[in-house]
């Protein structure tokens, strides 16, 4: 693309004042002539004048600036040169750079899915060309995704060509999106007419798996007088490691069941849910254990206050992590995509195009945990235990202590295909009529077998555990070495699971205008038949009994093989152990069949991280009815789009249920309808200052996951239950927002927004304290592992259900943009430097739900990007910082304690150059992309700082490429 405008010899001053939205006072120095807004007074031609040719990066942010000053609702939009030169792995990694949109990120580092203004992913309508798509698979690692948001990590950037996020809704737009709507353009031939092709390749190099990673793309396209077609493929193979550590949350000891010393709910009141006796997941031994050492009688006797060194009430208030572990992740993700595009154009009143875009990615990990065990102990003996003020453990000994290997070798494979027709006719300069119809279809499955050994019972083991070593996670020290094959380990649990998801979407979409580019009417009509399943299949049970009969506890030694070297080489302390062992999964598979298991496993209500299986149809039907138009109004242009959208659901929801040891079926139908109307203006103030106003209605539907009717278990042990909601209603919001633009020229502006939302019917997930017999499900329905806790139908467990409250959940929010070219400051230095330029945007989010616990998880008060480039004589770089608060994730209670989980704070810096030699007509051009520059864990912790949940590396990456255009 090439963009082309004037600039004015000499320097030329410009304020602008917007202490009205939250105190920013920026004064900027502005040299270029911005082109006008559409029916905007163009500005007078200076009499002197030199034309200069912008490409490449600049040339985006210019063609970006345009695109939103056009606009007449609020949106921000990025365009090919800005994605393809820039280091972002996916659509996601580009989306976050911009105002409001939050990413989130795999354990990998690589992001995933986007959050937009205050919600979380599920909020955020995302369509392809216009069209609602649907992508089937499971999110990022542990998250249990139930594809109403989407992963965007299948979709390369160099297939498309332009990203749009609409943060306020126009009558014409698909409904379902109260965050906003994201929509995702695809390159097509006459983007470029003639005959083009482009190719790049690129080698990445991570710190962390210490490999190397290819990927690239091929694009060629070529047009005719009436016709076109561009053929585009894309992929890659990513190796991928990450080390970490992990607790599966936070618990308290349980000393009055038996009594520990003086003990009772009234003398040792751990807090918990509704301000209850809370946590007790775990237990002391009362006599002390034969070969616990540290100069303890075997029988005697046990004064854990004595052991510890805490008092009884402080020991049954300490909070500690239920699994500590540290965690290692590595394989490879292998991916491709294919994109066809054609267009036909008999004459210059009708078109026709046809877009299909096939995806494909299969990736394989293993993933092992080396676990200290404390969830359910019942012999544990502490030493030496130190906490915080907030009752954290933060030193101390685990005496009489087993620790555990989980190995969980995951297989993912997703396939996603759509096929996109559509047309446009304008029989004359008053009427436009398009119309397309969609189809896609998404098939996305996880293997998961699971094999856990542990260390054997009083076997003289002690763990000590160090949090004040000043690292993000502790030190874990075990006495004995864990990388140890031979040493005594024992049968735990086999576990065979395989998970199945296969969304569809088919659809299609009329739209009708009435009248010229000012002033116009637009009614449409959509349709939309969207269809998932999320099945469940599990053989655990045939598993275990597989794995005992075929490995004794005496040849389990035979079947590990010690771990891999450097974990959490990448963190800022030692973990603790430099490896632990690992199985031999060919020749474990061999010996229980693990593919055969796999095979026949029968299907299941609930499977990998705890989804329940069920089928959701939903069939929605809208129609809208739309004004454009532009007036003037006291010598203001005056642009404005209003009207009303209304739509029509059927949803049917399919889930099994088990009353009495029988499974069936149970079929929930329904159907709502709303109307939406939405209104947008933007006021002409000065040729150059925009303000915009809009308000709205808008919708979004419940999470597919939280409707499936049915149990659920998040816990191995069954004590944390969960049960569906098929009942749940959609949410609402009423919206306003408001917003002042300045633009400066080219691509220079400053933009500041505020934004309301007010949402109903939010749902927040109880827990409640209960008997198992509660759930309506009998104990056959639970594995041989869960029943070995002994769990049975009196046991109180902890179970949570989601509901829509009553209260509305307010979110208000501020938008700051500041985007500048600096030629006009560096063109006066010696030399008149030019290229020089930065931006830079802030987001502030507070949401509040008076009385309710409801809020909107997973959002980071604050957020901004600070970006600076430079781009001149063939040379470009660019330099990207982007912060992101602290953001719940999980609200309080968990695991029956009175703490929530926080992700932390992050800031990556990332790093883009290239260089064009100016020769062969500029074709080729080299790239060096660095991203992670710092090496930034990802972090999550338990309220308190101090008490961290995961911590993951993924490490630094480094990629060296090769472009070329012909």
């Amino acid at each position: 693309m090439v963009i082309r405008f004037s600039r004015q010899v000499g320097l030329k001053a410009c304020l602008l004042c917007a202490t009205m939205l939250a105190g920013l006072v920026p004064a900027v120095a502005g040299a270029q002539t911005a082109p006008a807004a559409p029916a905007a007074a163009a500005p007078e031609e200076p009499a002197a004048v030199e034309e200069i040719v912008v490409t490449g990066y600049r040339a985006s942010l210019a063609s970006a600036a345009n695109m939103k000053r056009a606009a007449t609702n609020f949106t921000d939009s990025i365009v090919a040169e800005d994605i393809g030169k820039f280091p972002d792995l996916n659509i996601a990694e580009s989306l976050q750079r911009i105002p409001g949109v939050q990413l989130g990120r795999d354990v990998t580092g690589e992001g995933v899915q986007i959050s937009v203004r205050g919600l979380g992913p599920s909020f955020t309508k995302v369509t392809l060309n216009g069209s609602q798509i649907a992508v089937a698979s499971d999110g990022a690692l542990d998250s249990g995704s139930s594809n109403r948001e989407l992963d965007l990590d299948l979709f390369p950037t160099e297939l498309f060509t332009k990203l749009t996020v609409n943060k306020t809704p126009t009558p014409g737009l698909l409904e379902g999106g109260i965050a906003g709507t994201v929509n995702l353009a695809n390159a097509r031939p006459f983007d470029r007419p003639g005959q083009h092709l482009s190719m790049s390749m690129e080698g990445g190099y991570s710190d962390a798996s210490q490999k190397v990673s290819p990927r690239g793309a091929v694009i060629a396209s070529k047009t005719w007088d009436k016709f076109g077609v561009l053929v585009g493929v894309a992929g890659g193979s990513q190796h991928f490691r990450t080390d970490g550590y992990e607790t599966i949350g936070f618990t308290t000891p349980n000393l009055t069941n038996p009594i520990v010393g003086n003990c009772t709910v009234a003398t040792c009141d751990r807090q918990g849910l509704n301000g209850g006796a809370g946590g007790g997941g775990f237990k002391f031994a009362t006599t002390v254990p034969a070969n616990t050492g540290f100069g303890l009688t075997p029988g005697a006797p046990l004064n854990v206050s004595q052991t510890s060194g805490l008092s009884f009430q402080d020991l049954s208030n300490t909070l500690v992590p239920r699994l500590p572990r540290y965690a290692y992740i590595d394989g490879k993700r292998d991916r491709l995509s294919l994109l066809f595009s054609a267009e036909y154009r008999p004459s210059d009143t009708l078109s026709f195009a046809l877009d299909a875009l096939y995806g494909k990615a299969k990736r394989n990990f293993n993933r092992l945990d080396m676990n200290l065990l404390v969830r359910n102990a019942t012999s544990l003996v502490p030493i030496g235990w130190e906490t915080d003020s907030n009752h954290v453990l933060t030193k101390g000994t685990f005496a009489n202590a087993q620790m555990f290997i989980e190995a969980r070798p995951v297989n993912d494979k997703v396939d996603f295909y759509n096929f996109n027709p559509s047309f446009k006719w304008t029989p004359n300069d008053l009427v436009e009529v398009t119309g397309q119809v969609n189809y896609n279809r998404s098939v996305f499955t996880r293997d998961m077998p699971s094999f856990i050994f542990d260390t054997a019972p009083n076997s003289g083991l002690s763990v000590a555990f160090d949090n004040t070593q000043g690292g993000d996670f502790p030190v874990l020290t075990p006495s004995r070495d864990m990388n140890d094959p031979n040493q005594a380990w024992v049968t735990d649990s086999y576990r065979i699971q395989r998970a199945k998801r296969v969304t569809r979407d088919e659809g299609a979409h009329f739209d009708a205008k009435f009248g010229n580019d000012d002033a116009n009417i637009r009614i449409g009509y959509a349709y939309d038949d969207t269809a998932r399943e999320i099945l469940a299949f599990d053989n655990s049970n045939a598993a275990q009994a597989a794995g005992v009969a075929a490995i004794p506890n005496s040849a389990i030694s035979q079947y590990l093989t010690a771990g891999p070297s450097r974990l959490l080489s990448l963190a800022d302390i030692a973990p603790g152990m430099a490896s632990f062992v690992q199985p031999n999964y060919e020749k474990l598979n061999a010996a229980i069949h693990t593919q055969q298991l796999l095979d026949n496993a029968p299907f299941s209500l609930t499977g990998t991280s705890s989804i329940p299986s069920g089928w959701i149809d939903e069939r929605t039907q809208g129609a809208y009815v739309e004004i454009n138009g532009a007036t003037d109004f006291m010598d203001r242009a005056i642009h404005y789009n209003a009207g009303v959208r209304y739509f029509h659901t059927d949803q049917r929801i399919e889930g099994p249920i088990s009353i009495s040891g029988v499974t069936s079926f149970q079929t929930t139908k329904r159907s709502y309808d709303a109307f939406l109307p939405s209104f947008n203006a933007a006021v002409n103030l000065t040729d150059k200052l925009v303000l915009r106003l809009a308000g709205s209605r808008t919708v979004t539907r419940a999470n597919p996951n939280l409707m499936l009717p049915g149990t659920s278990f998040s816990d191995i042990s069954a004590q944390v239950a969960s049960q569906g909601n098929p009942n749940l209603q959609p949410y609402y919001s009423n919206n306003a927002d408001f917003g002042l633009e300045y633009y400066l020229g080219g691509a220079g502006y400053i933009s500041a927004n505020y934004f309301a939302k007010d949402i109903q019917g939010f749902t927040q997930t109880r827990q409640i304290q209960a008997p198992f017999s509660t759930l309506g499900i009998p104990l056959s329905s639970l594995t041989n592992t869960q029943l070995a806790t002994g769990i049975n139908m009196n046991t109180v467990i902890s179970i949570n259900t989601t509901a829509n409250v009553d209260q509305n959940l307010s979110i208000r929010g501020a938008e700051f943009i500041w985007q500048q070219p600096l030629d006009f400051i560096t063109s006066r230095l010696p030399g008149g430097i030019t290229g020089f330029g930065f931006t830079a945007n802030y987001t502030r989010i507070q949401q509040d739900s008076p009385n309710s616990a409801a809020m909107a998880v997973g959002i980071a008060p604050n957020l901004y990007t600070l970006g600076g480039y430079y781009e001149d004589h063939g040379v470009s770089v660019r330099l990207s910082y982007t912060y992101t608060d602290d953001a719940v994730i999980a609200i309080a209670p968990q695991n029956n304690t009175n703490v929530g989980n926080i992700q932390g704070a992050r800031g990556q810096l990332d790093m883009s150059a290239s260089y064009t030699p100016n020769w062969m007509d500029k074709a080729y051009q080299i790239t060096f992309n660095a991203v992670n520059m710092t090496n930034e864990p990802l972090t999550t912790y338990s309220k308190f700082e101090s008490a961290p949940f995961t911590v993951y590396y993924p490490g630094r990456q480094f990629l060296i490429g090769l472009r070329a255009k012909f």
